[in-house]
């Protein structure tokens, strides 16, 4: 096949691919992108998420991932994002809250996915907070990498405000001979929010949970030891933001 027939070729499967993936978003997804006066073909709307909030139920979540520069800037599979974090009330088809969240890299260590996380954060008695959690994943397949990091965000009138930003609750790397013989690490958080508060927020209890692998070939055979350990951090909310206590 000419090289000019194979370059058309992806060009059509790109263009197909984006056609399809505006057809299948909501409504709401598109009303929203509207009155963001975001030009809809710099939306990477695979990675751009809704979701209902369970606790507000007219109100809906929503994550858009606005690629920067022009259309046909970006190397391949590097890109720079916004991410416009929003709330909307559904029945008045209106944007109530938003955030953007700037320079997003997405390059050798790839954005693969946005999520909601609606447990009941209540930093005090008057005050819930919801999170974004980002994951990133690596493309070396000898040092695999995953990462998961959380903001947390409070409504304010017309505006949302991050109370906690790029938190890591999710790590796991390795370095191996894509064989067998090799070690990884993973380590995750779980929130805990606590009785003692500071700055009348409530103090979070970060415990975290440590898994080492260790491969081996013995005999033939590729032979797994695990190492598991406990930890725990504290963070508390010191000049508009939580921050680990030292």
């Amino acid at each position: 096949m000419k090289k000019g027939t194979v370059c058309l070729s992806f060009l059509m499967m790109l263009i197909f691919s984006t056609v399809f993936s505006q057809e299948s978003v909501s409504a709401d997804m598109k009303n929203v992108i509207q009155q963001l006066q975001i030009n809809s073909e710099k939306v990477d709307f695979e990675l751009s998420i809704e979701k209902p909030m369970r606790y507000i139920p007219e109100m809906m979540a929503f994550a858009i991932l606005e690629k920067m520069g022009g259309l046909d800037n970006s190397e391949e599979g590097h890109f720079t994002y916004k991410c416009h974090v929003i709330l909307y009330n559904v029945s008045d088809k209106i944007i109530t809250n938003r955030y953007v969240i700037p320079n997003i890299e997405s390059d050798a260590i790839r954005l693969t996915g946005l999520n909601f996380d609606f447990a009941p954060y209540m930093l005090k008695s008057t005050v819930r907070a919801f999170g974004l959690r980002i994951t990133y994943s690596g493309l070396s397949r000898v040092n695999p990498y995953e990462e998961e990091k959380i903001t947390l965000f409070v409504q304010e009138k017309g505006k949302l405000v991050p109370v906690l930003k790029d938190f890591t609750s999710y790590l796991s790397t390795g370095d191996w001979d894509t064989n067998c013989a090799g070690e990884f690490n993973e380590k995750r958080g779980v929130f805990i929010l606590e009785s003692t508060s500071s700055n009348d927020f409530f103090d979070i209890k970060v415990n975290y949970k440590e898994v080492k692998t260790i491969n081996k070939l013995v005999s033939g055979d590729c032979k797994a030891t695990e190492t598991a350990t406990k930890s725990s951090t504290q963070l508390v909310y010191t000049n508009g933001i939580y921050q680990v206590k030292k």
